[in-house]
């Protein structure tokens, strides 16, 4: 099995740190925050956000599960400033190229790559998919596996058991119930 690249949280907020653009800050932290794919977002449109409410509708790729998702407060936040600069603008998709068409993919993929630069972070992280796999790791290193599953939009509990290998953080939860437990043990 391939081993799954993603950030730290070190490295995440360092990636973060270095974008200054508004679009691309709300466009990322929603790929963060909701385990987007690239092509997830591009497809994105501003009938799937609803700001009074503060949720959004994902339409999921490759069989995903799609669904209504609460946003973070910052996140919204985020989103709200990067529209308020689109005033006027008449395109449907959430996320614009600079020609006004939906952005690519390709296009998101560059930009990440231009941000991972400047962050600094490692070449074999300069992709994309690692935010996804990122939120992953994160949330799964304090919530269930179900909650990483509905997060992510697996349809299978099998596709989000990769995470949960991942995760330094239950690995070392675990670990420490262990110790605790040979200590008992060796206490008799």
């Amino acid at each position: 099995m391939q081993e799954i690249k993603y950030l730290t949280q070190d490295e995440a907020g360092r990636f973060f740190s270095k974008i200054s653009d508004r679009r691309d800050r709300a466009m990322f932290k929603l790929m963060y925050d909701f385990g987007l794919r690239a092509s997830e977002v591009g497809k994105l449109t501003l009938k799937d956000v609803d700001l009074e409410r503060g949720r959004l509708w994902i339409t999921r790729v490759k069989g995903g599960v799609p669904g209504e998702y609460a946003f973070f407060r910052d996140t919204l936040r985020l989103l709200k400033l990067y529209l308020q600069q689109r005033d006027g603008d008449l395109n449907p998709a959430l996320f614009v190229s600079r020609n006004k068409n939906p952005i690519s993919r390709r296009r998101i993929d560059t930009l990440f790559k231009r941000y991972a630069k400047k962050a600094k972070l490692p070449a074999d992280k300069h992709h994309a998919h690692t935010l996804r796999h990122s939120i992953a790791v994160h949330i799964d290193a304090g919530q269930s596996q179900e909650g990483v599953k509905d997060r992510l939009g697996h349809k299978s509990i099998k596709s989000t058991d990769v995470y949960a290998k991942t995760s330094s953080h239950k690995r070392d939860m675990i670990g420490r119930e262990m110790e605790r437990a040979r200590e008992i043990v060796s206490l008799n």
